[in-house]
Order: structure tokens, then sequence, then C-alpha cells
């Protein structure tokens, strides 16, 4: 049963607002799935939509937590919270890899290019280090990724944060470089990822 949408209840915080007019996009895709309920009660994939709302309101809650750190004195307080939305980012790109999200979209991938961008410091850096689990890396890359966020590897842009990840092409051996700047980045994924939501739900109800 927890996998029909009749079983949860998904609050509509704004139920005076068309959904463009939800500026926080966490909040609209709340609404939208709220506003959409009676249409999906019958059907299946309650647990896959409403994990994927929690993980959209929590990349929210890190941003803005990050966004709130900005000023302080105490850099290390803006890492952790870029750490924390980083690993969220790793549950959003399974999502979007998962059978339940390929059985609607096939394609899904393509239309979370920033996540499949970023994943790479979930993998390598937040999730756990390649120092500590590495996957062929060689030890000058083990302890250069491990750096990232640490502080010793990042740099300001035009007043933004942005954090870089070195990782080591396999096949080439040329260093690729990877960027996290997370004041142009979270809009982004927040922007796709309610897309690919939109989608999904379009596909479920037809």
């Amino acid at each position: 049963m927890l996998q029909k949408f009749e079983t949860w209840t998904v609050k509509d915080r704004h139920p005076e607002l068309p959904l463009q007019d939800i500026t926080r996009i966490s909040h609209r895709a709340f609404s939208f799935v709220s506003r959409n309920m009676a249409t999906l009660n019958p059907k299946d994939g309650a647990m896959n939509l409403l994990g994927v709302l929690d993980i959209l309101e929590a990349l929210d809650y890190h941003f803005d937590n990050f966004i709130n750190l900005k000023n302080s004195d105490v850099e290390i307080n803006q890492r952790h919270e870029a750490v924390a939305y980083l690993n969220r980012i790793g549950q959003l790109y399974y999502f979007t890899l998962s059978d339940f999200t390929a059985r609607h979209i096939p394609n899904a991938i393509s239309y979370m290019s920033k996540v499949n961008d970023l994943k790479v410091f979930r993998m390598k850096s937040t999730a756990h280090r390649s120092l500590d689990f590495p996957k062929g890396e060689s030890e000058e890359y083990q302890n250069r990724q491990a750096l990232t966020m640490l502080g010793a590897t990042n740099s300001k842009v035009l007043g933004k944060l942005e954090y870089i990840l070195p990782v080591q092409n396999k096949s080439t051996k040329k260093t690729e470089w990877h960027f996290f700047t997370p004041e142009t980045d979270h809009e982004i994924v927040m922007t796709q990822s309610y897309k690919l939501i939109e989608l999904i739900i379009d596909k479920i109800i037809q």
C-alpha cells in the first residue's frame, strides 16, 4: 500500500498560487504532486516520487544554509553544507537512473545534465574519499581529490565560491577539471529536477 498515492498526504503550501508563481522550486514540486493526487491515487510510485520531493526540499535547505553562512568568518561551515548538498545530489542522480524513472522516462539523465556533472564530487569526494576507497586513481589523484572539500582547492569567481575537483581521464591519462559553484548550479539543478518530475507525472497519469 505504501506505493499507492492514496496512502499519503502531500501538502500544497501555496494553494492560492498558480504553479509558475511558486518561486521556491521544492515547494512548487510539492504543490504539483499535491494537485495531481486525485489522478495519481490508483497508480504506483508514491515512494519514488515522494522520496525525490524530500531530496529537493533538502537541497533547498542546504543551499539556504550555504548562502546564510556566506559572510561568516568560519568558512568550514559552508563546506559542511556543500558536502551535505553533494550527497543529496548523489541521491538525485540514482533516482534519475532508477528502474522507476527509466520505466517512464528512459533517457532521464539527458534532462539532468547538471546533476550528471556534479555527481563526480559525490563519487570522488563526499560520499567517500578516493584516498580511503580508491577506484584506480593514482596516489597523486587520491591526495588531490581529498583536498577538494578541505578548502585547499576552491576559489572565488565573481564573488561566488567555487569548488574544484581534478579527475584523471583513464583513457587519456590527462587531468579533467570539475567545478561546483553552488550559487550558480543550484538553480539549474532545481529547474532540471522539476522538469523531470513533470515529465514523470505526465507519463504516469496518461
